[in-house]
C-alpha cells in the first residue's frame, strides 16, 4: 500500500520546469484561480414538465490559471529586461509549473494573455504583470508517479493501494507472467468495473500494458488492444481494491495522483 507522506515539502519558489531545466522566478507572485472548477453540464428545461434533463458528460473542463508578479529594477531599462525575460519563460509551451509545493505541479499548455500595469511614481520602473496560463489538462499532479508491485498466484488475488489525491487518476497495469498468461481479470471493487485480457502470446518475457490516460494496451511495442474487453480502470480517491485472477506472475499499477487545487 502507498502511504501519504507525513510532511510536504514546500518553499516559496515559483518554479518553471521543460526539457530538464528549472527556471526560478525572480520577482513576487501569487496565484488567481487556482480552484475555479467547472465542470460539462448543463440543464436543459423539460417540455411541459416540472425540472430539467442533465446533458454533459460531467467531467471537468480545462481552465485558466493567472500568475500575479510585481516587477521592480533600479533603472527602466532594467526592468524592460527582467519583465521580458519573465514573459519569454511563461510563453513556452507544454511545461510544468512548480508552486509552493514542491512535490506537486501544473501541466500547463501555453500561455493565453498578459496584462501589464505601471505603478505609478516609480518611473516605470515598477509594475504588475498578470500572466494567464492554459491548463488543458485541469489538475495539479504529483511531481512523481507512484505503483505498486504484487506478485500473482494461480488463485484469486488482492491488489490494493492508496491514490492521495482528490479526485480519480488513470491507471498503467502491466501484468508479467511467470510462465505464460493468456487469460486475467481485473476487477475494481469500489467502482464495481472489471477488464479482461485474453492474449496467447502473454509468455515469459513478455510483459502487456493497459494504460488508461491512453487509451491503449500493448505487448512490448505491439498494438495489443483487441486482447482487451470491458473498462480502463482508475483509482479514486483513498483505498482502492482490486481482485485479479490470473496465472502466476506479477502485476504493477502505476499512476501520478492529482488535486482540484
Amino acid at each position: 500500500m502507498i502511504e501519504i507522506p507525513q510532511r510536504e515539502p514546500t518553499n516559496d519558489r515559483l518554479t518553471i520546469q521543460k526539457n530538464g531545466i528549472s527556471y526560478f522566478l525572480p520577482v513576487p507572485w501569487g496565484i488567481d484561480g487556482a480552484g475555479d472548477i467547472e465542470y460539462r453540464l448543463k440543464a436543459e428545461e423539460r417540455a411541459f414538465s416540472h425540472g430539467a434533463t442533465v446533458s454533459g458528460d460531467k467531467h471537468i473542463k480545462s481552465r485558466n490559471l493567472d500568475i500575479k508578479l510585481h516587477v521592480k529594477a533600479e533603472t527602466a531599462a532594467e526592468h524592460d529586461k527582467l519583465a521580458n525575460e519573465i514573459i519569454g519563460k511563461f510563453q513556452q509551451q507544454d511545461y510544468m509549473l512548480v508552486a509552493g509545493r514542491l512535490s506537486r505541479a501544473y501541466n500547463v499548455a501555453g500561455m493565453m494573455k498578459t496584462k501589464h500595469k505601471f505603478i505609478k511614481s516609480f518611473k516605470q520602473r515598477f509594475s504588475e504583470i498578470t500572466v494567464t496560463l492554459l491548463l488543458a489538462d485541469p489538475f495539479r499532479y504529483a511531481a512523481q508517479p507512484a505503483k505498486t508491485t504484487v506478485s500473482l498466484s494461480d488463485t484469486a488475488n488482492a491488489v490494493q493501494l492508496y491514490n492521495p489525491g482528490s479526485i480519480d487518476t488513470p491507471l498503467a497495469i502491466t501484468l508479467r507472467p511467470a510462465v505464460s498468461m493468456n487469460d486475467a481479470t481485473i476487477h475494481h471493487v469500489e467502482t464495481g468495473r472489471s477488464c479482461r485480457i485474453r492474449d496467447s502470446l502473454l509468455t515469459n518475457p513478455a510483459a502487456l500494458t493497459a494504460d488508461t490516460k491512453e487509451g491503449t494496451v500493448r505487448r512490448g511495442t505491439f498494438n495489443a488492444i483487441n486482447t482487451f474487453s470491458g473498462q480502463f480502470l482508475t483509482a479514486l480517491p483513498g483505498l482502492n481494491r482490486y481482485e485479479v485472477t490470473s496465472a502466476a506472475g506479477e502485476i504493477e499499477i502505476a499512476f501520478t495522483a492529482r488535486w482540484l487545487i
